[in-house]
C-alpha cells in the first residue's frame, strides 16, 4: 500500500512542479556571482541528526562570512502537520508563503533525495540550487560533491560557496 501512495506522491509531484522546472531550465546562471547578488538563502536542513551539528557549524561559518545574507533554516522534519497534504508534502499554501522570501539560493544539506525537497525546490524559483552530491541535475544546479562514507563536516561546501559567490 505504501508504494502505491509513494508513486501517487512521486506523479504528484511531477505534475505539480513541471511547469516551474521549464521556466527554471531556461534561466542561465554563471559562476563565479558577485555575493551582493544574493540576499535570501534557504537551508534545509538534514534529515539525518548525524549531520546536524555539521550543518549548524556551517551556518555559523556562513553568517560570518557572508554577513549580508539573510538565512532561513528550515528543517522538515518540523513542519506542523496541518502545512503537510495526504502524501506528507508541504500544502501548496506553505510552498506560497515560503517563496514570499524570494530566495536567491538553496543549500540542500541532504545526502539522500527526499520527495518533500523535490517539491519544495521545484515549486520555488531558486536561481541558485546546491546539493551535496550530483544526483539530480534538474533540481540542482550547483553540486559540493560531498560522500557520506568518509563525512568529516560541511566544510567543502563553504569552500565552494566562498569561491562561488563572491565578497
Amino acid at each position: 500500500m505504501g508504494s502505491i501512495k509513494s508513486r501517487i506522491a512521486r506523479s504528484l509531484v511531477s505534475w505539480r512542479i513541471k511547469k516551474n522546472y521549464r521556466q527554471l531550465a531556461k534561466s542561465e546562471v554563471h559562476f563565479p556571482v558577485t555575493a551582493a547578488e544574493v540576499k535570501n538563502v534557504l537551508i534545509l536542513l538534514p534529515l539525518n541528526g548525524l549531520y546536524l551539528d555539521s550543518a549548524m557549524t556551517l551556518v555559523r561559518h556562513l553568517r560570518q562570512h557572508f554577513q549580508k545574507w539573510h538565512f532561513m533554516i528550515l528543517d522538515l522534519g518540523k513542519i506542523p502537520a496541518d502545512k503537510l497534504d495526504r502524501f506528507q508534502l508541504p500544502t501548496p499554501d506553505f510552498v506560497a508563503e515560503l517563496d514570499k522570501n524570494d530566495f536567491q539560493l538553496v543549500l540542500d544539506l541532504n545526502f539522500e533525495h527526499d520527495l518533500r525537497i523535490h517539491y519544495l525546490i521545484g515549486s520555488m524559483k531558486i536561481p541558485y540550487r546546491l546539493h551535496l552530491q550530483f544526483s539530480d541535475s534538474a533540481v540542482y544546479n550547483m553540486f559540493a560533491q560531498i560522500k557520506p562514507d568518509n563525512f568529516k563536516s560541511f566544510h567543502h561546501v563553504f569552500d565552494y560557496l566562498q569561491s562561488s559567490f563572491i565578497v
